[in-house]
């Protein structure tokens, strides 16, 4: 009986050993070149970071490297959510958009679709596209934005430009309506 097991056993060794071959001619028509142009990865969390201290943490649900263009190699199709911090690691400020890429020629973040940029101030900036300038620290559109300020006043425009830190910003072609005492107490 056991010499019966036995030889079954080695039956069953030599069939899988010679069933499992792979033709790599076979293999290679399968993943041709040109059907693997993207990496995907989920659930993604990058860190951005200067001489130790980190400036930015960028979250998505879903990121894409495009292997062809290097232009726009990342993209972020369901959206992104950007933190930004001072140099003390606190939080001073959020980003969320719909969509967005990331340029590493330009070394940009280009958020689009339903962009808004809260500060931890309460100040809120929306737009449909925002740029974050990697390299130079600044963050800026030359689109139509709404920026909201703690008190509610509203401010209508198109163009914006920040520091990174988001300390101190532009507005350009600006309008909106301001309570007077309020303005002068903000150009002191």
């Amino acid at each position: 009986m056991n010499l019966k097991i036995a030889f079954g056993s080695v039956f069953l060794y030599v069939l899988l050993l010679t069933s499992c071959k792979n033709d790599m001619a076979e293999v290679n028509a399968f993943f041709e070149k040109s059907s693997v142009q993207k990496e995907v990865a989920t659930q993604v969390m990058l860190t951005y970071s200067d001489s130790g201290y980190v400036q930015a943490i960028i979250n998505s649900d879903l990121m894409e490297r495009n292997l062809e263009n290097k232009e726009e190699s990342l993209t972020f199709p369901t959206g992104i959510k950007i933190d930004f911090f001072d140099k003390l690691g606190n939080p001073t400020s959020w980003l969320t958009a719909n969509k967005a890429v990331r340029n590493e020629k330009l070394n940009q973040v280009i958020a689009r679709d339903s962009v808004v940029l809260i500060w931890s101030s309460g100040q809120v900036l929306k737009t449909n596209e925002l740029r974050w300038n990697e390299k130079e620290g600044n963050v800026f559109t030359d689109k139509f934005l709404s920026f909201k300020k703690p008190n509610g006043d509203i401010i209508y425009g198109y163009g914006f430009s920040t520091n990174e830190g988001m300390t101190r910003f532009e507005i350009l072609q600006g309008e909106g309506l301001l309570e007077f005492e309020q303005f002068e107490e903000d150009f002191k």
